[in-house]
């Protein structure tokens, strides 16, 4: 967004990189409150559980449960309860259903991980690399980002050219 909008500035490349520096600051705030929210962390509990290879379905209890280990592990005194882990899933996507008596939870199919991954691509918490590659849904989504920063760069290239 920052190069689009300096891009309306030619003939001052100082301002175009003071506007680049101002709004990469509430870039990266941004980018930390998307990860660290609830969605955030619902997220990142649904991707752990994606990432165990046993599981093909997790009730919602344990999602918030993983959630709540998250923040622990993140030096987050915050508590996500079972009914607000159900509203964020719903509200990304993520339906769920009933799994027997046991409660509500999701079906871990191929079409819920992708969505979870996509999901997770877009608001970057992506686990890293660290042995994750095994996961074909991690690795489709590493394959975009990198098509995403070589389109970025060539448009870049395209305004320095300008």
């Amino acid at each position: 967004m920052a190069e689009v909008l300096g891009a309306v500035i030619v003939e001052d490349p100082e301002l175009q990189k003071d506007i680049i520096e101002l709004l990469q600051e509430r870039d990266e705030q941004s980018r930390v409150d998307r990860a660290s929210g609830q969605d955030g962390m619902v997220l990142k509990a649904v991707l752990w559980h994606c990432h165990q290879s046993d599981q093909r379905q997790v009730f919602v209890r344990e999602i918030a449960a993983t959630a709540n280990r998250i923040y622990s592990e993140e030096g987050e005194s915050l508590k996500i309860t079972n009914e607000t882990v159900g509203h964020v899933l719903k509200n990304l996507g993520l339906y769920t259903r009933r799994l027997g008596n046991a409660g509500r939870g999701l079906v871990l199919d191929n079409a819920t991980q992708a969505r979870a991954h996509e999901l997770g691509y877009a608001s970057e918490v992506l686990p890293g690399s660290d042995g994750v590659s095994a996961c074909g849904h991690c690795h489709n989504q590493q394959l975009l980002q990198t098509q995403d920063v070589v389109q970025e760069v060539q448009v870049v290239k395209v305004w320095r050219d300008i």
